[in-house]
């Protein structure tokens, strides 16, 4: 009895081992479906285009924000190679050699911050804008025309920037884009809530339909808001004004009184006895 029950279990393993189980069969099919390893080269030509799209300093909010604001990546990066060459020839020199790594940081840190401080003034300066834009299209929506055409027919009568914006907007909809899809692309470019509000409300009115007042208090809290923004934004050019004199006379001290304090401490600590 035993020696049939280890015949047939030698029989059943013989048969599992050869591949013709439901599991051997699905495994083996999986085999032959895997794709074949990628050679050497195409691996590293894909970390190469991945690191070049995303290396400290210069990722996806870069680029949007330099293409918002007419910089080109070449130009940014030359801005942060020259600045922080200056701050880490400051600091290594006038210092301590092992500065100069801070140094080149702190600069390109200054060259980040600027080119988010232009992305916000920009942001600032369409949102500004709004209020115009909403009194066009409430004129052309009581004159009877469709919400695409009066997107299309106010492009001329705007000023930039958001003169540019709209006409990527316009390009969008001639291209055969959906109204909802143009408009949540206008949305993503131009982040902030009082813009958001205005283009949503395009979509209702163009998928209901356009009420006898168009926007209703949302023109005035715009004009209101226009007024706002506007005042910000000279006192933040004022500011940034300050700001800028304050950090020329930061590497100006650096740059003439560290070396003298440090040579001053130097000697002290060198006469003291031990």
């Amino acid at each position: 009895m035993l020696a049939i029950i280890g015949i047939g279990s030698a029989m059943v393993f013989v048969f599992l081992w050869s591949g013709y189980s439901d599991a051997e069969l699905v495994l083996a099919d999986i085999e032959r479906r895997r794709a074949p390893p990628a050679p050497w080269r195409d691996r590293w030509a894909a970390w190469v285009r991945a690191t070049r799209r995303s290396w400290p300093g210069y990722n996806d909010h870069v680029r949007r924000e330099l293409a918002q604001v007419g910089g080109t990546p070449g130009r940014y990066a030359m801005q942060m190679v020259v600045v922080g060459g200056l701050v880490a020839v400051v600091l290594g020199w006038d210092l301590s050699w092992w500065l100069a790594p801070l140094g080149f940081l702190a600069g390109a840190g200054i060259i980040r911050a600027v080119l988010h401080q232009q992305y916000a003034t920009w942001v600032t300066r369409v949102t500004a804008q709004m209020s115009d834009v909403v009194v066009l299209l409430k004129a052309r929506l009581q004159a009877g025309e469709t919400v695409p055409q009066a997107v299309r027919h106010v492009g001329a009568q705007l000023t930039p920037p958001v003169q540019t914006q709209w006409q990527r907007l316009v390009q969008h909809l001639d291209a055969g884009v959906p109204f909802s899809e143009a408009i949540g692309a206008f949305m993503d470019q131009v982040p902030e809530r009082d813009v958001a509000a205005v283009m949503q409300q395009l979509v209702v009115y163009d998928r209901e339909s356009v009420p006898a007042e168009p926007f209703g208090t949302l023109a005035a809290h715009l004009s209101r808001m226009k007024l706002l923004k506007r005042d910000y934004l000279v006192k933040r050019s004022s500011g940034m004004i300050t700001v800028y004199t304050g950090v020329a006379f930061l590497v100006a001290v650096v740059s003439v009184l560290g070396p003298t304090l440090y040579g001053l401490w130097v000697s002290t600590v060198s006469g003291m006895p031990l």
